[in-house]
């Protein structure tokens, strides 16, 4: 698929597929992936009332109030193990595959757990709320990165999040994110025997790992609030965004091809391979009007080939 052109005008798309002869819906922006990047962006452009927003998710809804136990729970691998909520049948070579040797034994696949639930990764990770190092952003912007160093990633780093322990001029304070540090007296033994290794070793505690970058031991920062996961699905699809008539979500779909308006009046085709897991959420049907404004892919980077 060619890539598309965001100067064009704002016009309407269609779906789903009709087989009678009523209406179809018309949606300005479609969003391909219910993930975490979709659900931030579903949440964002449908703030505006004069965009007429699709999510589409080919896993299942955590609508409010009735999380999934195994998503809204603590322990990650409550989730992150339930096949209900991977692409089961993904499987990559984990291992370093000899490119001078091409005939050498292939080394074997493994599972891939790339997650299939409105939310995407953020409803099955570990809940980590990491930040990159200073020096690397800074870094990235000495090699061309414009707009990547520390001082200009902060803000959006301090934006998403509502952090329940710090303030000052690391944190935010109303994003929608909730985040906070695992208590020493919730430490399990393991972690508290690190933790005096590190102690031992000559190495500062620091009560909060996402303050200022020194090195030290310090507990987890996660995106967790009363021993509860906070996804981004939970975050920005909240009650009073799912409430907003320019926003729907469909999920469990799976889109089958892509139709688009050629300037001839006849219509091109995008198709993708029927069964194909790794085209994720984007297996799903729409028909777009040429100069439809915005379509938005927020596949995994393995789920785009049936794109």
């Amino acid at each position: 698929m060619q890539a598309t052109d965001w100067r064009v005008p704002k016009a309407e798309a269609t779906f789903p597929r009709q087989k009678t002869r009523e209406t179809p819906n018309v949606y300005d922006i479609i969003i391909v992936g219910g993930g975490s990047a979709g659900s931030v962006l579903a949440h964002r452009l449908s703030a505006k009332s004069a965009n007429k927003v699709l999510l589409c998710e080919a896993g299942q809804d955590t609508p409010p109030g009735n999380e999934p136990p195994e998503i809204k729970d603590s322990y990650s691998g409550t989730a992150y193990f339930d096949p209900r909520f991977h692409w089961t049948e993904l499987r990559v070579t984990t291992q370093v595959v000899s490119h001078n040797n091409p005939e050498e034994e292939r080394p074997p696949l493994r599972k891939y757990e790339q997650a299939r639930v409105l939310g995407g990764g953020s409803s099955i990770n570990g809940q980590l709320a990491n930040r990159g190092a200073p020096t690397d952003y800074d870094e990235w912007e000495s090699r061309g990165g414009a707009g990547w160093s520390w001082k200009d990633v902060l803000p959006y780093f301090r934006k998403v999040e509502r952090d329940l322990d710090f303030d000052g001029p690391f944190h935010g304070k109303d994003g929608r994110i909730p985040v906070r540090r695992i208590p020493q007296e919730h430490w399990t033994r393991h972690s508290q025997a690190v933790a005096e290794a590190c102690k031992l070793a000559g190495y500062a505690f620091l009560p909060d790992q996402n303050g200022e970058f020194v090195e030290g031991y310090f507990p987890v920062t996660h995106s967790n609030q009363a021993e509860q996961r906070v996804s981004a699905a939970m975050g920005y699809l909240d009650r009073e965004t799912r409430k907003r008539a320019n926003l729907t979500i469909s999920t469990t779909r799976r889109s089958r091809s892509y139709c688009s308006k050629a300037p001839a009046a006849s219509a091109s085709r995008r198709k993708s391979t029927a069964g194909n897991s790794r085209s994720a959420a984007a297996r799903w049907y729409f028909r777009a009007a040429r100069s439809i404004r915005r379509r938005i892919c927020c596949a995994p980077a393995s789920a785009r080939s049936g794109i």
